[in-house]
């Protein structure tokens, strides 16, 4: 048995796997990781568009500018910004198109990340299509759980709860272009 000489981590709190790929390339491949399942909770706006009240409708939407983890990793930082655009008529036909902002800082090994993802799509899949700082160009899935609550906690509020974890990639360092 290989045993992991890595310190325990909260259950649930967010850390991205330092181990190589279980197929690592030659010098010069992505460099990939998780975070693994993790549950997210906040307060986002919803926006009623045609007044109908809490009931969702298609055209509704939420805004969240903070999205955290429940349980979070000591000496690491994650939040999400949302926002989810409800598409179906009947909206328990479908999930809402949704745009994540991702801001990461977090122990990877012996350094830290840190910059902003991008994921883009339709829950439970969501696609990374680039990132900032540490994360530039970064790429692959944030999949969201089938637990996302929702409840009013005031006008135009609500509560968001939900689990996602991160399959991700970091493109290597290609040093200067010129």
């Amino acid at each position: 048995p290989v045993i992991d000489p890595r310190p325990p981590t909260p259950v649930g709190a967010p850390v991205i796997d330092p181990r190589p790929p279980t197929n690592p390339g030659p010098p010069g491949t992505p460099n990939c990781g998780m975070v693994p399942t993790t549950q997210f909770s906040g307060i986002a706006s919803f926006v009623d568009t045609d007044g109908s009240g809490f009931l969702p409708t298609a055209g509704d939407l939420s805004i969240a500018v903070s999205l955290l983890p429940l349980n979070p990793s000591p000496g690491s930082s994650v939040s999400i910004k949302a926002v989810c655009i409800l598409t179906a008529e009947d909206p328990s036909t479908s999930a809402p198109f949704c745009t994540f902002e991702s801001t990461i800082e977090i122990q990877a090994g012996p350094t830290v990340l840190s910059g902003t993802t991008i994921s883009i799509g339709t829950p439970p899949m969501l696609a990374i299509t680039g990132g900032t700082g540490d994360l530039f160009g970064a790429y692959g899935e944030l999949i969201t759980g089938a637990d996302l609550s929702f409840e009013p906690v005031g006008p135009g509020l609500i509560q968001l709860s939900f689990t996602a974890s991160v399959n991700y990639c970091v493109p290597p360092s290609v040093g200067d272009f010129f």
